[in-house]
């Protein structure tokens, strides 16, 4: 009845022939939930590289989101200083449901 969750999410993207990997997170309805209600403040990563929303104002993130002109509705990844891949505002939806498949 209060099992913690069973599964870990790992993400591995590659861009170019180089991958990147985010290990270790708890995939639960929690995260889920966070990506959903506020993607703009969603961060996988406790170091670059980063798969993150676009709303952090007094960081590196936020000039790399600049500089780069994402869209600030969107999720990149980054290894703060370039923006290695774009998940669009319409794609968020999609990768949500993703996730929930994985979880039920």
């Amino acid at each position: 009845m209060f099992r913690t969750s069973l599964y870990k999410l790992t993400i591995v993207a590659e861009v170019n022939n180089k991958e990147y990997e985010f290990a270790g997170y708890d995939l639960n309805n929690q995260l889920i939930s966070q990506l959903e209600k506020d993607s703009s403040r969603f961060l996988v990563g406790a170091e670059p590289p980063f798969l993150c929303g676009t709303n952090w104002p007094a960081s590196g993130i936020s000039e790399v989101v600049e500089a780069n002109n994402v869209p600030l509705d969107s999720l990149i990844i980054t290894d703060g200083n370039n923006v290695i891949a774009t998940i669009y505002n319409d794609e968020i939806p999609i990768l949500s449901k993703w996730l929930k498949n994985l979880i039920n």
